[in-house]
């Protein structure tokens, strides 16, 4: 292996992810429902997030510069000599074993935050998908078809809470031209713009090492709360806002976990 074959090879597991997400989230859509209203979960959890998680495994397979490699783009660079030609690929210099997880974990949560944009900003309008149901009315008369009888009527009022029902309008309820009133769609997007703190840190300190201040991750970790329990709509926010608080609690263990190493050296 060198350095062009590492780059190239990099630039393929990015280009099979970017492949292999863009397929899943085309086939079971981005909350448990697909184009045809069949409830794609697990267990209540959406194939789409479930997906990506495996997805993003394919990330683990990137590398970064190897020892040789460094040295000698150190003597290069004191010995003042010209760098070699630039290969076709991607280069992660900074990557090691003790954040080798980072990319996966970027990854899969830029698809979640892709992903609950698209459903608020984008699902419904003309461009993608205008004439999505906005109630439950609506989304039962298209997966009955235009021609109802009485025993549609009946199947109207005996799956009026089912789960794609129940799916279809908190997604309708989520997204700017499929609600019926502004707040669901505020509520959303404040919910993702809530877990952005919690996630910068988390990756901040899992790449460079360096640890967060306490205070900065006490400030950041509560406002996960708020995409957990409002943000319904949009499945992949409130996964956001799990890893926020999960990883927000990981580095306050990290921290304690110094603080008890530098009293013990005292």
């Amino acid at each position: 292996k060198n350095q062009a074959s590492r780059s190239l090879g990099n630039l393929c597991c990015i280009v099979s992810y970017l492949t292999a997400v863009s397929c899943l989230y085309g086939r079971v859509g981005v909350g448990g429902l697909d184009g045809t209203f069949d409830v794609t979960t697990f267990m209540g959890v959406p194939y789409s997030i479930l997906g990506t998680l495996c997805c993003s495994t394919i990330l683990f397979l990137l590398e970064g510069e190897a020892q040789s490699e460094r040295r000698n783009r150190v003597s290069r660079v004191s010995a003042g000599t010209s760098k070699p030609t630039d290969s076709v690929g991607i280069t992660l210099k900074n990557l090691n074993a003790s954040n080798r997880i980072v990319p996966p974990l970027f990854a899969a949560c830029a698809t979640f935050y892709v992903a609950g944009l698209y459903s608020i900003l984008l699902r419904g309008s003309s461009f993608f998908g205008q004439g999505l149901p906005k109630s439950h009315g609506e989304a039962l008369s298209s997966m009955l078809g235009r021609n109802r009888d009485a025993l549609a009527s009946m199947a109207e009022k005996t799956t009026m809470y089912s789960d794609a029902l129940v799916i279809a309008a908190r997604l309708a309820g989520s997204g700017l031209w499929t609600a019926t009133n502004i707040f669901g769609p505020l509520i959303h997007i404040a919910g993702l713009a809530a877990t952005v703190p919690s996630v910068s840190l988390l990756l901040s300190q899992m790449w460079s090492g360096v640890s967060s201040h306490r205070a900065q991750v006490l400030f950041a970790m509560p406002l996960n709360i708020f995409p957990i329990l409002f943000c319904k709509g949009t499945p992949t926010i409130q996964t956001i806002g799990v890893i926020g608080m999960l990883g927000g609690l990981m580095q306050l263990f990290s921290l304690q976990h110094n603080e008890r190493r530098s009293h013990m050296r005292i």
